[in-house]
């Protein structure tokens, strides 16, 4: 069972644990230029780390840990103008299960989240077109592209009709 912790972006340190790091080694990605995170207001931002508590394990040292899953989301919040006010929670998990964990997480996971992940472009779309429908202000086209490293002609759609 993980014990929860919430702390501050900047108070902490994150490696990745060893088996990740090797679970990972062969993984390349040719990113595109990633959307400006300054774009999106702190309350925001906090909304999302809420949402996603970071798997850890503990290291000796005690504001620094090892990540049990890739999470790219947290690196990308330390460029925020104002991280220093962002807190992250942190499930950490004793290192015996580490293994188990990281397999969990980063392979099971992804399988469970594909028949949705391929469809974010369209998802985007409706969810988009939804929101300027309801007045909810959301993020403009492109910088959503810019985010999710398609352009802007990408979320639009989906080719089967109204469905995802």
């Amino acid at each position: 069972m993980a014990k929860n912790k919430k702390m501050e972006l900047d108070s902490i340190k994150l490696n990745f644990h060893p088996l990740l790091q090797e679970l990972l080694a062969a993984e390349h990605f040719k990113l595109k230029k990633q959307g400006d995170i300054n774009c999106l207001a702190l309350r925001d931002l906090q909304f999302i780390l809420d949402s996603r508590p970071i798997s850890v394990c503990r290291t000796e040292h005690s504001n620094t840990f090892e990540l049990l899953e890739l999470n790219p989301f947290v690196d990308l919040c330390r460029y925020h103008i104002q991280s220093k006010k962002l807190n992250v929670s942190l499930n950490i998990y004793d290192a015996n299960d580490a293994s188990r964990i990281i397999t969990s997480l980063n392979i099971s996971r992804l399988a469970l989240e594909y028949p949705i992940s391929r469809h974010t472009p369209p998802l985007l779309f409706q969810r988009h077109q939804q929101a300027v429908q309801m007045d909810l202000a959301p993020l403009t086209k492109k910088e959503l592209s810019e985010f999710a490293q398609v352009c802007p002609s990408a979320i639009r759609a989906s080719k089967r009709g109204s469905s995802i």
